[in-house]
């Protein structure tokens, strides 16, 4: 929720923010669970950040598309500068994205696709496989409905989510800050998967190959750690009547 509170030094927990936390917190709980009980390997729990990856970049994409013009800012198309548009930022950002996912899943698959990848032979496995049959879906679909809840917080389709606030705090009135309209959406919209990406490098080059080197699950531990502190957003400033 963006928006100058009364008092800017007292961050508001609203609701909408609360409810996108606690979906977070449940996806990456369900991920230790996955560990400890479901037996999930480094491949298992790299394929779940990858599919994660995916859909953030899905709300990402989303976000850009209903953008208003006056957060856009400008890029440069041939040497020029010129006004971004809806278009040509999704024409840039599918294409990066997509890049990223494919060349991904290809080193996942070269360097860790043992185990739980043994039953895989295709497209429809894959998904039989390491999004059902191994329970990831639980955490996918928490991650997905966290994903919606950040795209309705996102200017001019936050109505649904101030709706929320009135309804659990109806002593204070919630209400949008027209100034959020002119502040740059760009880099918020994308900042969740471009920092999903760093975290999946970080996780390929240490966590996993410490997992099969040293044979313990520490690493483990400590990716989703730092993966948690990612995906929980702190207390917006939000402004209230």
């Amino acid at each position: 929720m963006s928006a100058a509170a009364a008092d800017p030094s007292k961050p508001v927990w609203t609701a909408g923010l609360a409810i996108r936390n606690a979906l977070g917190l449940g996806a990456n709980l369900l991920a230790l669970y996955g560990v400890l009980r479901w037996n999930w390997d480094a491949f298992q729990l790299l394929v779940l950040y990858w599919c994660e990856t995916g859909i953030a970049a899905f709300w990402a994409l989303w976000k850009l598309s209903f953008l208003p013009q006056s957060m856009l800012g400008t890029m440069t198309v041939n040497g020029k500068t010129v006004p971004a548009t809806n278009r040509l930022l999704l024409e840039m950002f599918v294409m990066v994205f997509g890049v990223f996912l494919t060349c991904h899943l290809g080193i996942l698959w070269i360097f860790f696709s043992e185990g739980s990848a043994a039953a895989v032979n295709g497209p429809a496995s894959f998904v039989r496989e390491l999004v059902f049959a191994s329970s990831a879906w639980l955490p996918l679909s928490l991650a997905f409905a966290a994903g919606f809840i950040d795209f309705m917080r996102m200017p001019k389709r936050e109505s649904f989510v101030l709706a929320l606030e009135r309804r659990f705090r109806p002593k204070r009135r919630f209400v949008a800050d027209p100034a959020a309209l002119r502040a740059d959406g760009v880099g918020p919209a994308i900042a969740s998967p471009l920092i999903r990406i760093a975290l999946m490098q970080v996780a390929v080059i240490f966590g996993a190959m410490m997992v099969r080197k040293f044979g313990t699950d520490v690493p483990f531990y400590i990716l989703i750690g730092l993966k948690l502190l990612v995906d929980i957003s702190p207390p917006a400033v939000t402004k209230t009547q």
